[in-house]
């Protein structure tokens, strides 16, 4: 019913506020606070804390609750090692599989990156040239007819996109 539609949105909000780096690595999230602040009820809560725990964005401490997932150096290289492997096996499968119709989302999501690119100001930032950067990753291994390995590599990419925008935010 409702309630996985509101689990569904606090994951997001969490997410999102990981991602961005507006809940820190380390930080404690007090389930108090967040009923509170997102004026829900322990039970979506709960969910969406654990949801975002079997992905790695938040650490569950026994008898403690949950924490925002610590960061490393090794974990960053795990990550892109994961990710390089997995998006390399996704984009040998694409090629293998992907006709015509795939050929032309790629040469079209390059050139809207490119595009993009060539007359950016200083206006759009970062988010604009993420998007279409994104948009192009998705191209080239959307043929690859996997839908848990898509899955994998999409969380591999946030996982790595949130590093570095913490690293960026660190040592900019």
């Amino acid at each position: 019913g409702g309630g996985g539609t509101l689990a569904e949105s606090l994951y997001d909000k969490l997410r999102g506020a990981i991602l961005g780096g507006r809940l820190l690595p380390g930080s404690r999230l007090r389930l108090d606070e967040l009923k509170v602040q997102f004026g829900v009820s322990l039970s979506p809560l709960r969910e969406a804390l654990s949801r975002l725990a079997a992905e790695g964005f938040v650490v569950s401490e026994s008898q403690r609750g949950f924490a925002v997932a610590p960061v490393s150096r090794a974990m960053f290289e795990d990550v892109i090692r994961l990710r390089t492997e997995l998006e390399g096996m996704a984009l040998r499968d694409s090629i293998a599989r992907g006709g015509e119709e795939w050929e032309i989302g790629v040469v079209a999501a390059l050139h809207r990156l490119r595009k993009l690119e060539s007359q950016r100001g200083a206006s759009e930032g970062m988010g604009a040239w993420e998007q279409r950067h994104r948009e192009f990753h998705l191209a080239l291994i959307g043929a690859c007819g996997s839908p848990l390995l898509l899955q994998f590599c999409a969380t591999l990419r946030d996982l790595n996109d949130r590093y570095r925008r913490l690293f960026l935010a660190n040592y900019a």
